[in-house]
């Protein structure tokens, strides 16, 4: 947890003293590489299967002159509520055990994880002439859960 704010303050800290630089007032080409983290709330067939779930992923992005926006993305997602009790019923025991390879009862832990990879494109949108390199981004993308 240490580590954690550790970093994410010395992240801070870039972007803060970033926002000292003068770049004039035009448009200016960025890469730009950006983690994240989700908190999702299911629904649809995820919600009858799954709970509440977290991820945790990184996005990398490319600002153009003329202020468009393109990029990729990967997240990681992982949960603990899983609403499939008998999922597994054809492998465990009529007490719902699997049977190890020592010859013990294991307890069966379900656990909800996935993958998500996805790309976009979007437009920067100035909200001043003075700072054209910030405003509101809007972005439209597609990806693979």
């Amino acid at each position: 947890m240490r580590t954690v704010l550790t970093t994410l303050l010395v992240l801070v800290g870039f972007a803060l003293q970033a926002q000292k630089i003068n770049l004039r007032d035009s448009s200016i080409a960025a890469i730009m590489v950006i983690p994240n983290y989700n908190l999702d709330f299911p629904f649809g067939d995820l919600k009858k299967r799954f709970g509440l779930m977290h991820g945790v992923g990184l996005n990398v992005q490319y600002k153009t002159k003329t202020r468009w926006i393109y990029g990729i993305g990967v997240s990681w997602h992982f949960g603990n509520v899983v609403n499939e009790p008998n999922y597994l019923n054809t492998l465990t025991t009529s007490d719902n055990f699997f049977i190890g390879q020592d010859g013990f009862l294991q307890q069966p832990q379900y656990f909800m994880r996935g993958i998500k990879g996805f790309g976009f494109v979007g437009k920067l949108f100035p909200l001043n002439k003075k700072s054209v390199n910030s405003g509101i981004i809007t972005t439209l993308g597609v990806g693979f859960f």
